[in-house]
């Protein structure tokens, strides 16, 4: 395969999710949030123009804080209840 060009940017970086997770998940608990494993969520509820819940296959969650973390598919879940996302993909690297 022959590279026509390539993108360079300082500030992007990588992350393994194997590792990341359970550090960004202790980090919650710590700081006194709670984590909700195995419930898959579905949409945001929002009031005023502000996240006011996270709406999973278990019902809703009300809060004002959520993580995202959906990789490639963070986008276009938060487009669903009109939150602007950018997110540019990178294909190889």
């Amino acid at each position: 395969r022959s590279w026509k060009g390539g993108v360079f940017s300082p500030s992007d970086g990588t992350a393994d999710p194997s590792q990341a997770a359970p550090a960004v998940a202790r980090a919650i608990l710590k700081l006194g949030g709670s984590v909700n494993q195995n419930c898959a969520a579905r949409g945001l509820e929002t009031e005023g123009g502000r996240l006011s819940g996270v709406v999973t296959e278990n019902g809703t969650i009300r809060t004002k804080a959520a993580i995202l973390a959906g990789g490639a598919w963070a986008s276009s879940f938060c487009h669903q209840v009109g939150f602007r996302f950018p997110q540019a993909s990178i294909r190889s690297s």
